[in-house]
């Protein structure tokens, strides 16, 4: 019984901790209340007063001239809306004069009332059943724009209201016993809040059990740390809700009594490993482990762990996270790490206020530095020259401008070695887009600067000599131009060609044909001055600006010079190799003012140089232009001709000197223009070889040729054979063999009716070429004729390695035949060895009956020459034939 009187007092010791307090505020309250209730109804009255000023205003402002025209229904609904409509026991409108002329009692209209003309200020006047309120109403401006009788400021009216005085009665008697039953209330309120607060406090506390409850269930189902527990048999006794979500099962019946090493360990010496250190150490913190998803797929965790007795069994309880993605960004951090630090590329990071904070190792390898004296530094700081400075100070502005930059930097190492590096500047900001930080990344291009520089150099000299070539030559001569002609003086173009080059390059090998040209570059600067300009043009063609000469004689000294050293024998490859040069010269500004005008006219030079032989030079003049411009013309009169075929095939016969009949003909090319003018044909030949055309004029020929044989044979003139030139560059083209073949087998012809003419010089400008194309013709069974022979290499030794049928001796020996009998033994020799070697032997260029006579004598074979009749186009000739038959 003591013990619940104890336990009682204890429970309303505790409770008087509230109640005390409260009853204290309670009685306060009542004071308060009692205090504010008197002070209220001492207010009622000034309070009302200020609101019946209100009244009066909201009245006047709104009503006044509704009022004036017995417009009621407006004051009426303000007075509802204020509540008070049932307080006004009458509410009249009082002019200035006193009378009224409006009122809420009708009994009133148009009475006067004494006190509302003499009234200045509001006035209040109680009586027995009501108060009764004046308030003057003043004229303000807006009033006069409408009455302008009016003036501001002056007592236009007077509102009377009367309340009823019963309120105010009531009041101050409910007051006197209020005083009583607020005390009294006071202690009924403590008594309630008391029964009040024991009630909430019981309530409350099973709230804060139930809540409590629910928290940790919520806390235990889903807070992202997994709970979990372990009997001793190594079964997963629990697992919070959100482990069961991680390891992706569906529900907790899946894994919960299940083997822990073999549901969620990849291993069981993983499980091993983990009781092992849990039961030594009782408590483990911070232990990583590998659990295994439902779908196979790792989750790192990491759990704290102890070991507790429950029920007489030992259990493993404990909490794990996943940290997957930790350990992720962890590896992908120290990815970053070791890529900053072991790339090639050097990096630095700057703070936003301009400083370094970290570089990498490959930086501070590449420039020397150590890191104590780069960080806290400028990169300004560590750059060479102004000029770098002001340059990395635009790369900040265009970095700030654009959040990038990307280009090329001079960079200085600790030693003061300036190297180039390319750079690329990006921007880190913050979320707010604040600057936190610059990334610089540069690359060493040194070794990218040497390369291009040897491009440049590849590009603008020649890879086998090392000497300037053409683009770099031409600029040069531009400048040394610009340079003459500003400052003036002269200075001389030599062009040079190499005397006999492809002999020696076809006979030797390229090889040394290469290294000669090499030697040929090296003698070359060896004869001028560091000043001049040695350049290659390509193949065996050099030229050389000589700068700032005096006279002719400088120019003539140094040319001579390279003469005579081009022209020494040289030690190459083992071979002693001999050559010279031909060289053309011209001078500015004499021959040309501009570097395309120099190089064409030194060019032609070189060309007349050539024509006086070899070793030699030539300097420019304008009688050389001219013959250049007359072979230009040509050229191009000469392409038109062709198109238009203007080209006519004149045949001159071939006549058996012995039975004095017509055995063939042999085709010559002539051209003869609109103005009956005939152009020689050793001219237009000429002209058509160096442009290429030679082809052209030799297709045209042959078919011709063929074409009018055929209608010869067809005439009845079988044994006719027709004689066709080649030229040097025919000789040259691949398909002659093809061509000639097409041609035959288009004419029905056989190839013993076609016989090819080539000179003795042409023959031998490439002796294994011309060997190797006259077997392949003789093969196809077109017969072969040495053309102009003696006046040639006339050598026995070739003759007999060339399959020849025939030749023809050239007319030169045929000049003084009979008297000179020096002529006729050399002539007689030819035939003799000719005939030796089984040749028909033609003589061209018979101009009377003694030479025909003395030729048949001495066992030629054929003539042919004007004595027997001139060359004649293709209809001509065809009469001609027939006519010879019937004088048969």
């Amino acid at each position: 019984m003591m013990k619940r009187i104890k336990k009682f007092f204890r429970q309303l010791s505790v409770d008087l901790h509230f109640l005390v307090p409260v009853t204290l505020i309670v009685f306060f309250l009542c004071l308060i209340i009692i205090i504010a209730k008197d002070k209220m109804v001492s207010d009622v009255e000034s309070s009302f007063n200020r609101y019946m000023g209100y009244l009066k205003d909201t009245v006047f402002l709104s009503t006044y001239d509704s009022l004036k025209k017995g417009n009621m229904k407006v004051f009426e609904d303000i007075l509802t809306q204020i509540g008070t409509y049932e307080q006004v026991k009458e509410f009249s409108l009082i002019n200035k004069n006193g009378k009224v002329v409006y009122s809420t009692n009708k009994k009133f209209l148009k009475t006067k009332d004494p006190k509302a003309a003499e009234i200045s200020k509001p006035l209040t006047e109680a009586g027995r059943d009501k108060i009764t309120y004046y308030f003057p109403v003043v004229t303000v401006d807006y009033c006069t724009r409408c009455h302008r009788q009016w003036e501001s400021g002056e007592i236009n009216s007077v509102y009377r209201i009367s309340l009823n005085n019963s309120s105010f009665v009531n009041l101050v008697n409910i007051s006197s016993f209020s005083n009583k039953a607020i005390f009294i209330g006071g202690f009924i309120a403590v008594l309630l809040i008391y029964i009040l607060y024991s009630y909430i406090k019981q309530l409350r506390f099973s709230e804060i059990i139930s809540e409590s409850e629910k928290k940790y269930r919520s806390l235990f189902e889903n807070i992202m740390d997994v709970q979990f527990c372990i009997n001793e048999k190594g079964e997963l006794i629990l697992i919070s809700p959100s482990g069961v979500g991680l390891l992706n099962y569906r529900d907790k019946n899946e894994i919960l009594y299940k083997n822990f090493s073999s549901k969620l360990l990849y291993d069981e010496q993983a499980y091993q490993d983990l009781v092992k250190k849990v039961y030594s150490e009782k408590e483990v913190y911070g232990y990583e482990m590998i659990l295994k998803k439902k779908n196979g797929e790792p989750l790192i965790a990491e759990a704290n762990m102890r070991l507790v007795e429950k029920g007489g069994e030992k259990i493993i309880e404990g909490i794990f996270r996943d940290i997957t993605e930790r350990k992720n960004n962890e590896k992908q951090l120290q990815l970053l790490a070791s890529v900053f630090e072991n790339t090639i590329e050097s990096i630095m990071i700057v703070s936003s206020d301009g400083k370094i904070q970290k570089i990498n190792q490959a930086f501070l390898d590449s420039t020397g530095y150590s890191e104590e004296e780069i960080v806290d530094f400028s990169p300004l700081e560590i750059q060479p020259f102004n000029e770098n400075r002001r340059y990395l100070l635009k790369v900040a502005a265009e970095v700030r401008k654009n959040d990038r930059w990307k280009g090329e930097i001079w960079c200085r190492k600790k030693t003061g070695e300036i190297f180039p590096q390319w750079m690329s500047v990006s921007v880190l900001k913050d979320d707010s887009g604040n600057v936190m930080n610059y990334i610089l990344l540069l690359h060493d291009i040194t070794s990218l600067k040497k390369s291009e520089e040897e491009l440049r150099h590849q590009a603008t000299h020649d890879m086998l000599t090392g000497l300037p070539n053409r683009q770099l030559f031409e600029d040069r001569l531009k400048r040394a131009v610009a340079h003459h002609e500003r400052y003036g003086g002269k200075f001389a173009l030599l062009f040079i060609d190499l005397d006999n080059f492809k002999n020696i390059n076809d006979t030797l090998g390229h090889k040394i044909g290469d290294l000669l040209l090499v030697k040929a570059g090296e003698t070359l600067l060896e004869c001028c001055r560091e000043s001049d300009t040695v350049a290659r043009l390509g193949g065996d063609e050099f030229t050389i600006i000589l700068n700032d000469i005096e006279d002719e004689n400088g120019i003539v000294a140094v040319t001579e010079k390279i003469l005579k050293a081009v022209a020494s024998a040289k030690k190459v490859g083992g071979h002693e190799v001999y050559t010279s040069a031909s060289i053309g010269i011209a001078v500015y500004p004499a021959d040309g003012r501009n570097s395309v005008s120099l190089i064409k006219n030194a060019d032609m030079a070189m060309y007349k140089a050539k024509e006086l032989g070899a070793n030699d030079y030539y300097f420019y003049n304008s009688d050389l232009k001219v013959r250049l411009e007359r072979k230009i013309s040509l050229t191009t009169k000469l392409a038109k001709a062709l198109e238009e075929n203007d080209i006519k095939v004149y045949f001159q016969p071939l006549i058996d000197l012995k039975s004095g009949k017509i055995t063939g003909a042999e085709a010559l090319a002539r051209w003869q223009t609109d103005t009956s003018r005939f152009i020689r044909p050793d001219e237009f030949i000429e002209a058509a070889e160096e442009s290429g055309l030679i082809g052209t004029l030799g297709d045209h020929v042959l078919n011709k040729s063929c074409e009018n044989l055929r209608k010869w044979h067809d005439a009845g003139f079988e044994n006719l054979t027709m004689s066709v030139n080649l030229s040097v560059k025919q000789m040259n083209d691949q398909n002659l063999v093809t061509k000639t073949k097409n041609a035959l087998k288009k004419y029905s012809l056989k190839p013993t009716d076609l016989v090819y003419e080539i000179t003795e010089n042409v023959a031998m400008k490439d002796f294994d070429a011309t060997l190797a194309l006259f077997k392949e013709l003789s093969g196809l069974g077109v017969k072969i004729s040495m053309d102009d022979f003696g006046t040639g290499y006339s050598s026995l030794a070739y003759l007999k390695q060339f399959p020849l049928n025939s030749i023809k001796i050239d007319k030169v020996f045929l000049q003084n035949i009979p008297e000179n009998e020096k002529d006729n033994n050399l002539i007689k020799g030819i035939v003799w060895m000719a005939k030796s070697l089984g040749l028909n032997v033609v003589a061209e260029g018979v101009e009377n009956k003694f030479q025909s006579e003395f030729l048949r004598e001495i066992g030629c074979n054929g003539c042919q020459g004007y004595y027997y009749s001139r060359p004649l186009p293709e209809d001509e000739f065809f009469d001609y034939l027939k006519a010879v038959r019937r004088d048969e």
